[in-house]
């Protein structure tokens, strides 16, 4: 079975206008006449420009006439998940030009402006720019929060960076990346060849390694506003290399301009036809993505329904497929594995060298990696690889002539880890441990700490200073170490996160899995026994004064923090009056909402400055 999704852009919403309700019925035999050839559609793609002023109301207005066109199309089988980018109409532009918006203009010769802008959150261009698109950032957070679990949304550094997964039922899976691209347009000046996007936008997102998430999926769609002929020059550049290299991307969908552009040869691109972008002209697209497996390919399907035409015109187009990975090797493993990658890839750079690799290690491609991107190629190779094999590479008389010492030392610190590798445990204490490692090393700072502390092996990890996916793994190693350390683990972490066990359960095929799972009932039992016994042990839970200053140092503006809390918790919001400041504001909000719940939602809406500012979170016993 296919994916497929409608792509559209440009809706400028008004409010008290015809806008949708006037274009609806034509609006609606479109898309059902894209139906009637392609059958149900999984999920709509927006690529900006929903409003025409950014005007809260406007959002509103959005999202009422999104919900009437889904039913009242009738086109798409369930509710489908809904993804979208930000336009340059979905921003609110500074009405005055201050010293910190003229220095955005800057932005290509500044250097250290780029590099403050995207690594402190409290930089005054970055401010200026939250600010601008908090109206479509308090929109997208209820939109995001609405999508279906499967699809595995994770948000990037601005509102509308994101990835995201569609799975058809025959387990296909194409991988959604929506990044920000109108962040510097903040005046009505002509933006052509000033446009940026940055490859950390797409690396946040994707959970800090962007081969790899791609290579979790046989094919890979990218949103953004702007159209490539729009990016600066070395925004441009960094597009093609780190972001959509050659057989990564297989549909770029980008809008902006209300009548379709040549895409000069870029076969990946598809504009986005606009839904209201001039009067009676009225059009959407339609992306079908098949893997044909018979043939090793993927095939993309392109409709798109131009103004005044009568039946939509087809484009097809076709590449090599990519082969998914198989996570078979210890977390530990994979972070090495890709430091060997990225060593080599700078000395094995091309098509041919990839090949001469592959033929090397034994590991036979065939057409199935003709097309990808040199390095998730590289990274495929080196996954599948036997470790026979790669040794003999690596210290064969091939790579002496060419290594550098930034490979010799990868390729240690990678062989050094296959030997303390996990995979001569029992195959379900290998898929526990690594259900933990995932788990671990995604949570928010503060329950991470919370866990050691609930295990009492706090003094035994890496403190703070390091990673925290590599503090994960020596929690995991360590616990592993001691009698029912896992199950131990898995308990703490539950009990934190307020669920029933759950990472027992891919243990319960084998006498081991039914042996834990008893170990951490009897486990479970006992606690609550203790907790309700006079001598129970205190919990520990944040203190109220420290998520006082957490938030606080959060949501510097006022206004942001009002935003927050009408967004995620109405009940407090509703007790909020004009006369008070702030820090009254913060009092009731913790009067009215439990003090996890208030951490958990800040680290889920806002990660960066959470990892920041967390370090002011203090426990105590309740």
């Amino acid at each position: 079975m296919p994916v497929q999704w409608l792509q559209i852009a440009d809706l400028h919403q008004m409010v008290r206008e015809p806008g949708w309700r006037a274009a609806r019925a034509a609006v609606c035999r479109q898309a059902q006449g894209m139906h009637e050839q392609m059958g149900d559609f999984d999920a709509l793609l927006i690529a900006g420009d929903l409003t025409m002023r950014a005007a809260e109301e406007e959002f509103e207005e959005v999202q009422a006439s999104l919900d009437d066109f889904i039913e009242a199309s009738g086109v798409f089988a369930r509710r489908p998940a809904i993804f979208a980018v930000p336009g340059n109409h979905d921003l609110v532009r500074p009405r005055e030009q201050s010293a910190v918006l003229r220095s955005l203009h800057r932005w290509s010769e500044d250097k250290d402006l780029r590099a403050e802008f995207w690594l402190d959150v409290t930089s005054p261009a970055r401010r200026l720019v939250e600010r601008a698109l908090h109206p479509f950032a308090c929109w997208w957070n209820q939109l995001m929060d609405r999508t279906p679990l499967e699809c595995d949304v994770r948000r990037g550094l601005l509102p509308g960076d994101f990835t995201a997964t569609l799975t058809a039922s025959d387990g296909m899976r194409v991988g959604i990346a929506g990044l920000c691209s109108v962040f510097l347009q903040l005046t009505g000046d002509d933006y052509r060849g000033r446009i940026s996007v940055d490859p950390l936008q797409l690396r946040v997102a994707a959970g800090g390694d962007i081969p790899e998430w791609a290579s979790r999926h046989d094919a890979v769609v990218l949103i953004t506003h702007h159209g490539a002929d729009w990016f600066a020059p070395e925004s441009l550049e960094l597009l093609h290399e780190s972001i959509r290299p050659e057989g990564r991307v297989q549909v770029h969908g980008f809008a902006h301009v209300h009548r379709q552009t040549a895409s000069d040869g870029d076969e990946e691109a598809v504009h986005c036809d606009s839904f209201f972008g001039a009067a009676n002209r009225h059009g959407m697209t339609a992306v079908q993505l098949n893997l044909v497996r018979s043939k090793g390919q993927r095939e993309r399907t392109v409709l798109r329904w131009r103004a005044k035409s009568k039946q939509p015109r087809a484009v097809k187009a076709s590449w090599p497929s990519s082969p998914r990975l198989n996570h078979q090797r210890s977390p530990e493993v994979l972070l090495e594995l890709t430091e060997l990658r990225d060593a080599l890839i700078k000395v094995y750079s091309s098509p041919a060298d990839v090949r001469r690799i592959a033929s090397a290690l034994d590991v036979r491609l065939g057409k199935l990696n003709a097309g990808g991107a040199i390095v998730d190629v590289l990274h495929v190779i080196l996954r599948r690889a036997k470790k026979r094999h790669l040794k003999e590479f690596m210290e064969g008389e091939e790579l002496a002539r060419v290594t550098t010492q930034e490979i010799t030392d990868a390729w240690c610190k990678y062989a050094l880890s296959v030997e303390g590798d996990k995979t001569r445990r029992p195959a379900d204490a290998q898929r526990l441990a690594d259900e933990l490692y995932e788990r671990m090393a995604a949570l928010q700072p503060a329950i991470f700490e919370a866990i050691l502390g609930l295990l009492a092996i706090s003094d035994e990890v890496p403190d703070r200073r390091a990673p925290q996916p590599t503090r994960a793994i020596a929690v995991v190693r360590l616990m592993e170490q001691r009698r029912n350390g896992l199950v131990r683990t898995s308990d703490a972490l539950l009990k934190m996160l307020g669920k029933p066990p759950v990472s027992t359960a891919p243990m319960q095929a084998s006498k081991l899995g039914f042996l834990a799972l008893g170990a951490a009932l009897v486990t479970g039992a006992l606690m609550l026994l203790l907790e309700l016994g006079a001598g129970a042990k205190p919990r520990r839970t944040y203190n109220r004064d420290s998520v006082a200053r957490l938030v606080d140092l959060v949501f510097a503006d006022e206004r942001d923090l009002g935003g927050f809390v009408m967004t995620y918790f109405p009940t407090a919001y509703r007790h909020f009056n004009e006369a008070m400041d702030k820090l009254q504001r913060i009092q009731v909000l913790l009067r009215v909402v439990e003090r996890s719940d208030v951490v958990q939602r800040i680290g889920r809406a806002h990660p960066t400055r959470m990892r920041q500012f967390q370090h002011v979170l203090e426990y105590e016993d309740r």
